[in-house]
C-alpha cells in the first residue's frame, strides 16, 4: 500500500490521513457534474436544436428543388434535341393516342393512373423510355428526370402487395407539338399552337404583349392526384369570373414545382393560390379519385400565369390570361 512519507510518524502511518488513491477518488466524485448543471446542458442542446431544425429543413427543401429543377431541364434538352432531327416539327402531345399505351407518334405513351391498384402505366418506364413507344425516348436514359423526388404519394403494384411512386408526374404544355388537341373554344378565339419551334414567336395585335421561347412553358411537374396522360391542359378563354383548372400543378417544394421552357431553362415556381396548393398531396397510398378541372371562382392568379406562359393570342381584343 503506498503512503503519504510527510504523515509518517517513525515508520507508521498517521491515522488522519487517508491513503493516496481514497483522496484521489474522494477528489473525482468531487470534480463530476450535478444534475442541475447537466440539466443545464442538455436544455441548451434542446434550444439550439429548436433554432437550427427550421434551417435544415429548409437547406433539404432547397436541395431537392435544385435536383427536380435539374432534372426536368434534361427532359427540356431532349426537347430542344429532337425538332432540328425532324424539321423542326415538336414532339407530339395528343392525349388521345398517348392513351393508348404503345403508340410512338408523341412524346410519350401511357397513363397515370394513381388511385387504381395494378395499373401497369403508373410503374412502366418503357411508356417513355423506349423510342418504339416515346419519340424522346432516344435522347433521354435516365428514367427518373421523369419525376419529382419530394413527392410521397404511392400506387399499389404487384398484386396489391407493394407501394410505389409513379414512375413520371410531368407532362407537356397542351399547346406544344406537331399534333395536340387544345379546346376548340380556345383556338377559334385565335390562340397560336405550336407545330414547329419557329411558331413560338410573336405578339397580340393591339397590345405590346410579346411572346418567345424565353417565357414558352413545355414542361411542368404535375400533380400526383391529377396527372393522367402526358398532356396538361390549360384553357384560356377562362379566369375573369371563375371556371375551372383542367390540370393541377404540382406544389411540393414548400408551395412551389418545376417548370421548364423553350429556350431551355427550367426554373422552381411558386403557387399561391388554394386551387393549386389544397388539399395538400396525400402521403401514402392514393384511393381517391383524379383531382382534374377544379373549379374556383373569381380571379385566379396560378391559371393567369400558366395561361400567359403557354401561349398568345393572335386576335386583337382577346388577350391571354384575361
Amino acid at each position: 500500500m503506498t503512503m503519504d512519507a510527510s504523515c509518517c510518524i517513525r515508520g507508521r502511518p498517521s491515522r488522519c490521513t487517508a491513503p493516496v488513491f481514497l483522496r484521489r477518488a474522494s477528489q473525482a466524485v468531487g470534480a463530476a457534474f450535478t444534475l442541475i448543471e447537466l440539466l443545464v446542458v442538455i436544455a441548451i442542446i434542446a434550444i439550439l436544436a429548436a433554432i437550427l431544425l427550421p434551417a435544415l429543413t429548409l437547406a433539404k427543401q432547397q436541395s431537392q428543388a435544385t435536383y427536380c429543377m435539374n432534372s426536368l431541364r434534361q427532359v427540356q434538352l431532349a426537347w430542344l434535341m429532337y425538332y432540328p432531327d425532324f424539321n423542326d416539327y415538336l414532339p407530339g402531345n395528343y392525349w388521345q393516342q398517348e392513351n393508348l399505351d404503345n403508340c410512338g407518334s408523341n412524346w410519350l405513351s401511357g397513363k397515370m393512373e394513381i388511385n387504381v391498384a395494378n395499373w401497369s402505366d403508373n410503374t412502366n418506364t418503357d411508356r417513355f423510355m423506349n423510342p418504339t413507344n416515346a419519340e424522346l425516348g432516344a435522347y433521354v436514359k435516365n428514367p427518373t428526370v421523369y419525376k419529382c423526388c419530394a413527392t410521397k404519394a404511392l400506387c399499389l403494384e404487384d398484386n396489391s402487395t407493394i407501394a410505389v411512386p409513379l414512375c413520371r408526374d410531368i407532362s407537356m404544355n397542351n399547346w406544344m407539338g406537331y399534333q395536340n388537341d387544345p379546346d376548340a373554344a380556345d383556338t377559334n378565339a385565335g390562340f397560336q399552337i405550336f407545330h414547329k419551334s419557329t411558331q413560338i414567336i410573336g405578339h397580340t395585335p393591339g397590345t405590346q404583349l410579346t411572346f418567345g421561347p424565353a417565357m414558352a412553358m413545355v414542361f411542368i411537374d404535375e400533380k400526383n392526384t391529377s396527372i393522367d396522360d402526358g398532356e396538361f391542359l390549360i384553357e384560356e378563354m377562362v379566369n375573369d369570373t371563375g371556371g375551372d383548372m383542367a390540370n393541377i400543378p404540382a406544389s411540393y417544394h414548400a408551395g412551389a414545382g418545376a417548370v421548364s421552357f423553350a429556350d431551355g431553362h427550367s426554373e422552381i415556381h411558386k403557387w399561391t393560390t388554394p386551387t393549386v396548393l389544397l388539399p395538400s398531396e396525400p402521403g401514402g397510398v392514393v384511393t381517391s379519385a383524379h383531382e382534374n378541372f377544379i373549379g374556383f371562382t373569381g380571379f385566379n392568379a396560378d391559371l393567369q400565369w400558366l395561361q400567359l406562359h403557354a401561349t398568345y393570342s393572335t386576335t386583337q381584343g382577346i388577350v391571354s390570361g384575361q
